[in-house]
């Protein structure tokens, strides 16, 4: 703000990074956005099945301190062009990208954020580690600006995940864009058609936002 000059910001989240955005609205409120963009950021999750539950129950005793070693994985699959990342994109990601997401991109996954999940799937919506917040029924109501897509394609956040949250902030100058098949999760951000197609139609509207940074 010093150098700036600017009151608010603009967020811009992929995934965890707009749940994360959503987490903060529920507690902070709008006072300090001026606008945001959410891809592919799922909010309502399909009601696991028998294996899932288990995966859930098992999540619950696992040590705090324990991670999956993803990124150590990665490295490894990397040299081979090889990548567990078949549920991550529709095969537009080119191969030098790629491979440095795997060996720049990925970090382990620790106990907490797999429980948290794991609470999510078992709930069918996106709450607090607790179930006694849920994200999509805190901000509802909420003017703020945002920008939302997500893609058919993507098996981890269809568009019917994402879109309750964009729904629920009612009152402020929304956009909803949805991707068609051939774009998965992480398609939007690395993939080789975003910087065409995606990533001019996101950079207009978050200059026609940038005014409310400075507004009081």
């Amino acid at each position: 703000k010093n150098k700036s000059g600017c009151s608010k910001l603009l967020w811009v989240g992929h995934a965890m990074g707009g749940q994360l955005l959503y987490a903060h609205l529920a507690h902070a409120g709008v006072k300090n956005l001026a606008g945001a963009v959410s891809l592919c950021a799922p909010v309502r999750f399909a009601r696991p099945r028998s294996h899932a539950r288990l995966v859930s129950l098992a999540s619950r005793v696992l040590p705090t301190e324990w991670a999956i070693p993803h990124r150590f994985i990665q490295q490894v699959l990397a040299p081979l062009g090889e990548s567990d990342s078949g549920t991550w994109t529709q095969g537009s990601i080119d191969g030098p990208t790629l491979r440095g997401l795997m060996l720049h991109g990925v970090e382990d996954i620790h106990a907490g954020v797999v429980k948290q999940v794991a609470r999510w799937a078992t709930t069918g919506s996106l709450c607090d580690r607790n179930d006694r917040l849920d994200y999509v029924a805190a901000i509802a109501g909420l003017r703020l600006p945002i920008f939302g897509v997500a893609a058919q394609g993507d098996p981890i956040c269809p568009p019917e995940a994402a879109f309750p949250a964009i729904q629920a902030l009612g009152g402020g100058d929304h956009k909803w864009l949805e991707l068609g098949p051939e774009w998965g999760h992480l398609d939007p951000i690395v993939g080789t058609q975003a910087s065409e197609t995606l990533f001019p139609t996101l950079v207009d509207w978050l200059n026609q936002q940038r005014t409310n940074c400075w507004a009081e």
